[in-house]
């Protein structure tokens, strides 16, 4: 869970990364700076701090699978199972990062080594 702190400056999170450098982005933040699901940012490191930087690159969707399913009392649903092309790495840095449907985005592990930040 993430902590809000208020200066009458700017609002900082503090956010908690788990063992496997998953940080979750706050829906406030989310919300402001228009992050959606497959968006891609750009982590990197300034000094002891770490940065997210919003990228305007789409990440591309292959679907593998696709199919509606009417189920009992006409419910319908539908089923889709997809890829994500080249969601891990786009360019020789490795900083370049996919935020999922819940906010989530991992922190290279290049820079979790560099700081020391590794379980």
């Amino acid at each position: 869970m993430e902590q809000i702190l208020e200066t009458k400056e700017q609002t900082k999170f503090i956010i908690k990364m788990d063992e496997l450098g998953r940080i979750h982005i706050p829906i406030q933040v989310r919300k402001m700076l228009n992050i959606q699901e497959r968006e891609k940012l750009y982590i990197y490191r300034s000094g002891i701090n770490i940065i997210l930087e919003k990228s305007d690159i789409k990440v591309e969707k292959e679907i593998i699978y696709s199919e509606k399913k009417i189920i009992d009392n006409d419910t319908e649903i539908y089923i889709q199972i997809s890829r994500i092309k080249d969601s891990i790495l786009e360019n020789s840095n490795g900083n370049l990062r996919v935020v999922d449907e819940l906010g989530i985005c991992v922190i290279p592990i290049e820079i979790r080594k560099e700081l020391k930040m590794m379980h």
